[in-house]
């Protein structure tokens, strides 16, 4: 009988040790995936942090007339940084392919020579948008899409040949102001996507 009830509190000894285990495990097993979890996260917004920062980084070492734009290379969307090197003048181009942000320099014209891919990858990536922005704030083409139109508006409003006159002088001013906005935007509006989702919008200004 005392064999039997020894046997007995053994067995629950050892249920009881067993379940603590167990619950052990799991408790260290959650921890561990928290854990694994925090860590993806600020993994993905150093990505941003990165990202926001050497792009920032790059457009203001353009900081001078024209030297920051967008354009495309073979097809892809690109930011463009131009610099004057021994009488030469070269292109930087910040752009996304395969998944990583990458960057490329090339002489000037050269383009149609390089491929995408083999430009430096700088970190993982998932898109870069970006929209150039005039000096009042709103977007360059819609800026001077305004201008052009209340130019039209002046003229047809107007009478006689004075009219026609001032009309095709202030087409000039608005055609001169559209052009020159769009080659030198005032800032740029940029956003950024990791391939986790993380995303991050913000605006650098590119007036020297």
């Amino acid at each position: 009988m005392e064999e039997r009830r020894h046997s007995t509190d053994l067995i629950f000894v050892l249920l009881v040790f067993a379940a603590f285990v167990i619950t052990a495990l799991m408790v260290i097993a959650m921890g561990t995936g928290e854990y694994r979890r925090i860590v993806a996260r600020s993994q993905e917004n150093d990505d941003i942090r990165i990202a926001t920062a050497y792009i920032t980084q790059k457009v203001r070492q353009g900081r001078s007339a024209g030297a920051v734009g967008t354009g495309e290379l073979d097809g892809i969307p690109a930011l463009t940084v131009r610099e004057e090197r021994g009488g030469r003048e070269f292109v930087t181009y910040l752009y996304v392919c395969e998944g990583y942000l990458r960057e490329l320099m090339t002489a000037a014209g050269n383009e149609i020579h390089v491929i995408p891919r083999s430009g430096t990858a700088i970190l993982p990536m998932d898109s870069l948008e970006f929209e150039e922005i005039g000096a009042a704030g709103v977007p360059a083409g819609a800026a001077a899409e305004g201008a052009v139109g209340a130019a039209e508006t002046t003229a047809e409003g107007s009478e006689g040949v004075a009219a026609e006159g001032a009309a095709g002088a202030t087409g000039a001013t608005a055609e001169g102001a559209a052009g020159g906005t769009a080659g030198t935007p005032a800032a740029l509006r940029i956003a950024v996507a990791t391939p986790d989702g993380e995303t991050n919008t913000f605006v650098v200004t590119t007036a020297p």
